[in-house]
């Protein structure tokens, strides 16, 4: 069996993790047999492939900066079964680098990878380039932003949710210019987006069920080919690096 770790930043990214295995690897995982069982599930949240050969265990921080915490997490136990395969994964924000007196506590695609490698302790000669293969920074791996980011791109482009858009979001945030202490964000904007669409995206399996309403998002969005292309890596491909082998 193979024992698939990811560590994503928050629930909610774990959450959209949880679905986009769902729905892009429907070969590997039923959504019957992997449900969030509850409205506040405790991590890991944890998915077994339909031949039971692959085990996917979602674990979350809560904030970036307790990584270096978790490093038993995706080390794991080395007395685990002789015939299990262990890998893991790291799927956080990059988020927008700093401007001068704002957005103190970001970083930006290049420092929050270097950043992430220090935390975990992996010796000062490593590649920063290398760990593309078990570090994820959304929104691609390349450019700088967050989940957010990634879920703009995933809505719907039917009439319907571009008129919240344009005729709603966009006249809000102009009409809010020049209030930098009130200037409304992206993680807001996808709030309110699910919010219009579906009053009841909140209520059951937490902040799950708004992922899986099919009328929210298109799950074939270009936008994800990247990320699905680092999961399929790990999930398929034994000769990825394997983070858990790096940490000190």
């Amino acid at each position: 069996m193979k024992k698939i770790v990811l560590l994503a930043e928050g629930s909610k990214d774990a959450y959209f993790l949880h679905e986009l295995l769902l729905r892009r690897f429907a070969d590997f995982f039923n959504r019957q047999e992997n449900p969030i069982e509850s409205e506040k599930p405790k991590t890991p949240v944890r998915m077994r492939s339909k031949n039971g050969e692959v085990e996917v265990e979602l674990h979350w921080t809560d904030g970036y900066s307790k990584i270096g915490g978790l490093k038993n997490v995706l080390k794991r136990p080395r007395e685990m079964e002789d015939d299990c395969k262990f890998v893991s994964g790291i799927i956080f924000d990059s988020d927008e680098p700093p401007v001068a007196g704002k957005n103190t506590n970001h970083a930006g695609q290049e420092a929050r990878r270097k950043e992430i490698v220090g935390m975990l302790c992996i010796d000062a000669s490593y590649p920063i380039e290398r760990s593309k293969e078990w570090l994820f920074l959304f929104p691609d791996n390349q450019s700088d932003g967050d989940l957010e980011d990634v879920l703009r791109q995933t809505v719907r482009r039917n009439d319907e949710h571009k008129k919240f858009f344009s005729y709603c979001w966009s006249p809000f945030v102009k009409s809010v210019e020049g209030i930098p202490a009130h200037r409304p964000t992206d993680k807001s904007m996808m709030n309110e987006y699910k919010a219009a669409f579906n009053s009841e995206a909140w209520t059951i399996n937490g902040q799950n069920r708004c992922y899986a309403d099919e009328s929210l998002w298109d799950w074939d969005a270009k936008v994800l080919e990247s990320l699905v292309a680092f999961i399929d890596r790990i999930m398929n491909d034994d000769e990825v690096e394997n983070l858990s082998d790096l940490l000190k």
